[in-house]
């Protein structure tokens, strides 16, 4: 209720690269394109785990971390030693500064029937 109260939760659109097994949404960079040897189609699928992927719309409850970029490369550049290896350091202040977007914390309950029940909303449901 305090996060819905100072603005850091909010209901909207959430779009992009879903993978069904995967239980999970990809940015265009975490996706490639791929070519089946034997029919010569396309797919789309994530990088990390092979498994395809296909554009998704949908409303969920989102987390407005977009609003803590400055402090997240606050607190790293004092924390330096969180980042495990060390030589991603980098990478990972790079993308917190240009990928970090608001993360979805629901999804509709047509779609995802275990979880946490949101309050006063039985479309949507919380998930770990």
């Amino acid at each position: 209720k305090k996060l819905v109260d100072n603005g850091y939760i909010y209901k909207g659109n959430h779009e992009g690269w879903y993978s069904i097994s995967d239980e999970t949404f990809y940015s265009s960079s975490q996706i490639q394109e791929i070519q089946n040897n034997n029919s010569g189609n396309c797919a789309k699928v994530a990088i990390e785990t092979g498994n395809p992927v296909e554009w998704a719309e949908e409303e969920n409850y989102k987390f407005r971390l977009s609003n803590l970029k400055n402090k997240l490369i606050e607190w790293l550049d004092t924390n330096p030693e969180v980042i495990v290896p060390s030589n991603k350091y980098n990478e990972t202040k790079s993308l917190i500064m240009t990928e970090l977007i608001d993360l979805s914390i629901s999804r509709p309950r047509s779609r995802l029937n275990w979880g946490i029940s949101v309050p006063d909303d039985v479309e949507q449901t919380i998930y770990v």
